[in-house]
């Protein structure tokens, strides 16, 4: 019970954020206790938070698959979003869990949702993500990140049938995040599936011409052409996981002449001759790159010296030189502009 006058300022209450780190124990447990406050505190915000128009869910530790373990939690989220659905503009969900399709499900009816940032939980299957996104006209930011579909990895059989169907629903959820004309950020997971999701991803790009950031996993260079096509405003890439055996740099210079990138980071990336020619190339084909971000795969090392184990400080050397060449590159070729940094 709670007085009228607190009971009112609860109803000004706009913003929300439920947050728990407890460390999980040395001691593997097939199944954590909880002591149950954490139930009933999500239970209250549920029962009396009408107004939300901004929830932060971040899960961590021992209770990052809370949601697993508690049927009455899994309730109260799922009330908690239904009672704000139509008022929800930004909403970030950080946990692990099996499937939130159904907590999740009123998230379809938040028309005015401008940030939707998923990370850590997953989904049966790619269709139950597309209809959270469906109706979406307004959203601005979208990050879907270490996410999973359940119907694929609890069928290993390998039936064609199952490959159809999840292949047709990742093409269906691709063309669904095309049709977000607004997003100008996105941040996309899709290292896991792979097998399915490249062949999709150029027709992705097609309705995102606002677009100026994006963070992704795994690329192509049919995906990088189509980026440089249809997202004219692109001003920063991440492509920190993309295999260097998918992405050539052509296509990369091909985007820095038709983009207005400002960071690009290609670490992946492999080079086909020495690393200060391929910096000059990359630094001279953009008037707007400040932050470039590469590895020492960039320099092509089959003409390498054979450096054995017992060379390892000769090994050493020789990369901070090359190193230190492809900075000298950055600098004479962009004068002075772009800021050279190296990933292991």
């Amino acid at each position: 019970q709670v007085s009228k006058d607190w009971s009112m300022a609860v109803k000004l209450i706009n913003d929300i954020c439920i947050f728990s780190d407890v460390p999980i124990p040395t001691k593997c447990v097939a199944r954590p206790s909880f002591d149950g406050s954490f139930d009933r505190k999500l239970s209250f915000a549920a029962r009396r938070l009408k107004h939300l128009t901004s929830i932060d869910v971040r899960l961590r530790g021992m209770f990052s698959r809370f949601l697993d373990y508690s049927t009455t939690a899994r309730i109260s989220m799922r009330d908690l979003l239904s009672s704000n659905s139509r008022h929800i503009r930004n909403f970030t969900f950080l946990a692990m869990g099996n499937d939130v399709s159904a907590i999740m499900l009123p998230l379809s009816f938040s028309t005015k949702l401008e940030t939707l940032k998923l990370e850590g939980c997953g989904f049966w299957r790619p269709r139950n993500l597309k209809r959270i996104l469906e109706n979406k006209q307004v959203l601005k930011v979208l990050r879907l990140w270490f996410m999973e579909f359940e119907m694929y990895d609890h069928d290993q059989s390998g039936a064609l049938d199952l490959a159809l169907n999840f292949s047709s629903e990742i093409h269906d959820l691709y063309l669904q995040i095309s049709a977000l004309h607004n997003l100008q950020e996105l941040d996309l997971d899709n290292q896991y599936h792979t097998d399915f999701s490249t062949e999709h991803l150029p027709r992705m790009f097609t309705g995102l011409s606002l677009l100026r950031k994006i963070r992704i996993k795994k690329l192509t260079d049919e995906s990088i052409l189509a980026i440089s096509t249809h997202c004219p405003h692109l001003e920063e890439l991440s492509l920190k996981c993309c295999s260097g055996n998918d992405i050539s740099l052509t296509c990369v210079l091909e985007l820095l002449r038709k983009c207005p990138i400002v960071s690009l980071s290609i670490p992946g990336v492999k080079g086909t001759c020495s690393g200060d020619m391929h910096i000059t190339d990359l630094c001279m084909a953009s008037k707007t790159l400040v932050d470039l971000e590469v590895s020492s795969d960039l320099w092509n090392r089959d003409n390498d010296p054979q450096v054995n184990f017992f060379e390892l400080p000769m090994a050493k050397r020789l990369c901070a030189e090359r190193q230190m060449f492809m900075e000298e590159a950055a600098f004479k070729a962009s004068g002075g502009r772009v800021k050279l940094t190296f990933l292991a």
